[in-house]
């Protein structure tokens, strides 16, 4: 084979359109069908769909990153890295998700009381605190960075003053009437404790309930087969921008002004 014909198979292999020229290439040359000229516009048409599949995996890319850093977890790098190893941001990808973990190792135990030696000191003189936001999720804490400002975050251990530690969200019976007939409806509102503790120490600079809203009253009465009976009626859930809000009086009393 010439070497012209190996720059064209390879030029061929880089695009979708390829695969009609390379079927062409083949027929050819086992005889199988006649030898046929490529048309001038399979030629011209190449480069554009191969600019537009560039273009296309670029964009895809730069979506994925966009995510990774809005979400700002390592399971969010971590996908980033996974799909893109030798992406343009795939360096700075792997230097964020170092010191996530960092951060993550050595924080985490605050919410168990345990100070972190490294963390900067929380004093009150200040009027910002970088913070590090955990929640506890079906038993297990969770790095929920992503949900919380990214001017409120250290980017370090040794720069966090802060560390808030958000309950699982309970469910508290609010009433329960009772109706003729031994039937009742019960009230519910869902509730959730934050403790905001000095990342250092560990000792607890402030803590608050935060609710969601509260469910509708008990109808008047019930009759049997009413939509009411045996059930239960609820409040909306607790709303992370609700407990964003109590912690930027904290954290950043002056955001906003």
């Amino acid at each position: 084979m010439d070497a012209w014909r190996k720059v064209r198979r390879l030029y061929w292999l880089m695009t979708p359109i390829g695969l009609l020229g390379l079927l062409l290439e083949w027929s050819s040359s086992t005889r199988m069908v006649k030898r046929r000229k490529i048309h001038p516009v399979v030629w011209l048409l190449t480069p554009i769909v191969l600019l537009g599949v560039m273009g296309w995996l670029g964009s895809t890319e730069m979506v994925n990153w966009d995510n990774a850093v809005r979400s700002d977890t390592i399971a969010s790098y971590q996908e980033y890295v996974r799909r893109f190893p030798d992406g343009l941001h795939a360096s700075e990808a792997r230097g964020r998700l170092t010191i996530i973990a960092d951060v993550d190792n050595k924080l985490r135990e605050v919410c168990s009381g345990t100070g972190a030696q490294e963390a900067a000191m929380y004093t009150t003189s200040s009027s910002f605190h970088p913070v590090t936001v955990y929640r506890f999720d079906d038993g297990q804490l969770v790095n929920v960075g992503g949900d919380i400002p990214q001017a409120w975050k250290a980017g370090s251990v040794t720069a966090d003053e802060l560390v808030a530690c958000v309950g699982e969200e309970k469910k508290v019976v609010v009433q329960t009437c009772h109706y003729t007939g031994g039937w009742e409806t019960t009230r519910y509102r869902y509730e959730t404790s934050v403790v905001l503790r000095a990342a250092r120490t560990a000792a607890v600079v402030a803590e608050k309930t935060i609710a969601g809203s509260e469910p509708s009253t008990c109808p008047v009465s019930i009759t049997r087969g009413s939509p009411f009976n045996d059930r239960t009626i609820e409040g909306t859930s607790v709303r992370f921008r609700d407990i964003k809000e109590w912690l930027k009086g904290i954290v950043n009393p002056r955001e906003g002004d």
